[in-house]
């Protein structure tokens, strides 16, 4: 007879499973149109870079140079656990042949980003889809992360000529 606890323990692990590991690279190139227009974005995270010059506490809240950080449970950089484990350190669209570098302000307040990719906006499994307009002149992507207690979802929106504009909402229900 098997002992009830090793039981439970078999029936967790089968229910349950282990996550799937984050990737530190999101590559998706996408096909747009008759023409089909090749856009290709290019999301790449390594872990955080602390330099006591990035960090500041302002109003009890920490502060990353000089911003307000999403993915993290803010509360004061004394505490080693409100840093960052990542953030994004590339961030890079192609239109056709046109290389565009997404501007610092558009993503460096994004940190811990989860780059499991999504099929289509219907997937909830994921948590990064990059969508291309139907003329491959601009492109949508959207991005979530977290440390566990502070998350975000962000929808970025980028242009062929360069410009992006972030939306973030952190709230929570």
């Amino acid at each position: 007879m098997i002992p009830r606890a090793v039981v439970f323990i078999l029936a967790s692990a089968a229910l349950f499973g282990s996550e799937r590991e984050d990737p530190l690279t999101y590559d998706k190139t996408i096909l747009v149109g008759v023409g089909r227009k090749v856009v290709h974005v290019t999301i790449e995270k390594a872990p955080f870079w602390n330099a006591p010059s990035r960090l500041a506490v302002k109003n009890g809240h920490l502060m990353i140079d000089g911003q307000r950080p999403y993915g993290i449970d803010a509360t004061g950089k004394s505490d080693p656990r409100s840093l960052p484990r990542f953030e994004i350190v590339r961030f890079s669209v192609r239109f056709a042949d046109k290389e565009v570098k997404i501007p610092l302000r558009a993503y460096s307040m994004l940190f811990n980003p989860w780059l499991q990719p999504r099929a289509g906006l219907w997937d909830d499994s994921g948590s990064v889809l990059a969508l291309a307009s139907a003329d491959g002149r601009s492109v949508v992507i959207t991005l979530s992360g977290s440390d566990s207690a502070g998350a975000y979802n962000a929808i970025i929106v980028v242009w062929r000529d360069g410009s992006a504009t972030l939306f973030v909402d952190d709230s929570t229900p």
